[in-house]
């Protein structure tokens, strides 16, 4: 620099650097804001050339002087390490030497404006190295002008970036990529940060949102909990349904959710590093799946129910059946117990005898029906839930239910305790119940045709109330409902009352 420091004072050189530094062009790497810095204030003392000289030349990034032509005046060892090429090669020559046919004319011709204006430049350029080689060069130039207000240089400081521009695309190529598959992931997905705010959503989640107009994880919030990020309560595969409302059915989702640790980029955690936590909640709608579980549920429980109710319909009939033989078999009896205590068997031989026949007769026909009667199927006792087994058997008889135009009034109780009984038994004797007040009500005389199902705890016991709007049973009949061999009648409105323990 020695040879050109008749064309430069230090002075005038400091004050171009110090220009350019007040400019706080945008990009300016911190490390080359402090060594010029550096430099400038040694040279404010006063320093010799020959120390701003060493200062430059020591300089960790590329620096260059050139005339107002752009032509190379000289470099320093951080250019030629940059670049590739000597100082010998490089002065005389133009900076378009380093020029790569990658960057966009109108970048060199928004340079030019801003120098010719006497403004400092900063941008990003694509250069050729010596070796054909292309980088990515991040460029500060600035003019530097004499008392007269001309420009006689101008001072260009850059470094290769390149590998920071790979790292800088390798990331949002990630980031895209990833954005990318978790936006067309079919199940709706949401990060939320410890506020409970939604910071990032992919498209199902927002679908989801926009059709249940609400946040979908103040829904989960509401049903599972949304947990402290301490405890470490991450869930996995749990259930939940929604009801969005009267008029749209239930929807069911397999939830899980993970607390994720994303480190601070702020410029404060840099020693320290601190982390934030974010709960990654992540939707599979089941709706489909349940409904299908849900109908091969009802087909099993609709013909386990006629199973039971033909089981106890041929009970019924062969009991009813025994029962109308026992009437004449006791009348034999009497009849063949008569005449043996009158005690003239001799004249009374061929009766007795054929008493006696008929009696014998009598009793296979009785056994043959003890043995046709089908045994019932044994049940443990478990613990009901009450309300569950009514709703199976409403949702069975449904399709009846609306084709008979039938009103329901359906209250369940909402806290109630678990009865302990036979469940099966039980839907069997709901569905009895219900079906006879259904039939009470499929008459022309009937106009109002209202059901009313209701469930209540009354001093420890379930207690469950089925009404209909149908005729009823005349009083005089009520005693005789349950006889076996009596014909099938309207019976009255009925409570039932099951204890929970």
């Amino acid at each position: 620099m020695q040879e050109y420091a008749q064309s430069f004072t230090v002075e005038s050189l400091a004050d171009a650097v110090q220009a350019m530094l007040d400019a706080s062009p945008a990009g300016l790497p911190p490390e080359w804001r402090d060594s010029l810095e550096q430099a400038v204030r040694r040279s404010r003392g006063r320093i010799p050339p020959h120390l701003f000289y060493a200062t430059v030349e020591q300089a960790p990034v590329a620096i260059s002087i050139t005339d107002p032509d752009a032509n190379i005046l000289y470099v320093n060892p951080a250019f030629e390490r940059v670049t590739g090429y000597g100082r010998s090669e490089v002065v005389g020559s133009n900076e378009s030497l380093l020029s790569d046919k990658c960057t966009p004319v109108h970048i060199y011709q928004d340079l030019w404006r801003h120098l010719l204006a006497q403004q400092v430049w900063s941008g990003t350029l694509v250069n050729r190295s010596k070796s054909g080689v292309r980088y990515v060069a991040e460029l500060v130039i600035a003019p530097v002008v004499d008392e007269g207000g001309v420009t006689r240089h101008y001072l260009g400081i850059h470094r290769d970036i390149t590998e920071f521009h790979r790292l800088e695309r390798e990331a949002l190529n990630q980031r895209q990529r990833v954005e990318s598959t978790i936006d067309l992931a079919p199940m709706a997905i949401a990060l939320v940060d410890l506020a409970g705010d939604v910071v990032l959503e992919n498209r199902a989640y927002q679908r989801l949102k926009n059709e249940m107009g609400v946040e979908p994880r103040e829904l989960l919030a509401h049903h599972l909990g949304m947990r402290a990020p301490g405890d470490g309560s991450a869930f996995h595969d749990e259930e939940v349904s929604f009801e969005p409302g009267e008029d749209r059915p239930t929807r069911w989702f397999s939830c899980s959710g993970t607390w994720i640790r994303e480190m601070d980029d702020r410029a404060g955690a840099f020693f320290a590093p601190e982390s934030r936590r974010h709960l990654l909640l992540v939707m599979q709608e089941i709706t489909r799946i349940k409904q299908q579980q849900e109908e091969v549920r009802r087909n099993a429980l609709r013909a386990l129910i006629a199973e039971e109710a033909r089981v106890h319909g041929l009970r019924e009939s062969i009991a009813a059946a025994g029962f109308q033989l026992l009437g004449p078999f006791n009348m034999l009896k009497a009849a063949l117990g008569i005449l043996e205590r009158r005690g003239n068997e001799e004249q009374n031989a061929p009766v007795i005898d054929v008493l006696r026949q008929a009696l014998a007769a009598g009793q296979q026909a009785l056994e043959v029906l003890r043995t046709a009667m089908p045994n019932e199927q044994p049940e443990a006792p478990v613990r009901v839930n009450v309300n569950q087994a009514l709703r199976d058997v409403l949702s069975l008889l449904t399709d009846r239910m609306l084709a008979l135009g039938v009103e329901v009034e359906w209250r369940p109780a909402p806290q109630l305790p678990a009865a302990w009984g036979c469940e099966n038994r039980l839907r069997a004797m709901f569905k009895q119940l219900l079906d006879n007040a259904l039939d009470a009500m499929d008459a022309p005389v009937v106009r109002r045709r209202e059901l009313r199902v209701v469930t209540t705890v009354s001093d420890d016991a379930v207690r469950i109330s089925i009404e209909d709007s149908g005729p009823g049973i005349p009083d005089e009949l009520r005693i005789r409902v349950f006889e076996p061999s009596s014909p099938p009648r309207r019976r009255a409105p009925m409570r039932a009352w099951v204890s929970p323990w």
